[in-house]
């Protein structure tokens, strides 16, 4: 397996904060991959887990449709799209309220636990990649990253 310092041979940044940020964005991309590949044996996405481990913490009450988006870490997801395939693979049903037929709750179904359930015996997989690094690594990487988050999102 190359480094990050093999993959960016032939790229010149500005500086450590540029070539910081790059690194941040192209780690994000190998993470994702690594948890579909994880998530593949159970035929969903990463964006199908993150919905289902939602509405399993939330259960039975369940989650406003447009409140789910929150859970998704791309945004530009079409989160009615996906709650409607989900639905279809009995993985979640949609409720509407006798007071307001306008707001819609998604709730995770028997099937929806079932599979979460055979998830969890394998989530250690998930975070094999990050054994590596010890508890004062991941706090200080987790520290750095609060600090991108804020400036990226004040």
């Amino acid at each position: 397996m190359a480094t990050l310092e093999e993959v960016f041979q032939n790229i010149v940044f500005r500086n450590e904060q540029h070539k910081a940020f790059t690194s941040v964005v192209y780690v994000a991309s190998v993470a994702e991959k690594h948890l579909e590949s994880v998530l593949e044996p159970h035929k969903i996405t990463a964006q199908q887990y993150r919905v289902l481990r939602a509405l399993r913490r939330a259960f039975p009450e369940g989650i406003r449709v447009y409140t789910l988006r929150e859970f998704l870490i791309d945004a530009k997801s079409d989160i009615s799209r996906l709650v409607d395939r989900m639905q279809k693979a009995g993985y979640v049903k949609k409720q509407s309220f006798k007071h307001d037929k306008r707001i819609t709750h998604v709730v995770i179904t028997p099937k929806g636990m079932k599979l979460m359930s055979e998830v969890e015996k394998h989530e250690d997989e998930f975070y094999r990649p990050v054994d590596r690094i010890s508890q004062e690594q991941a706090k200080e990487l987790n520290e750095l990253l609060e600090v991108m988050f804020m400036a990226i999102t004040s």
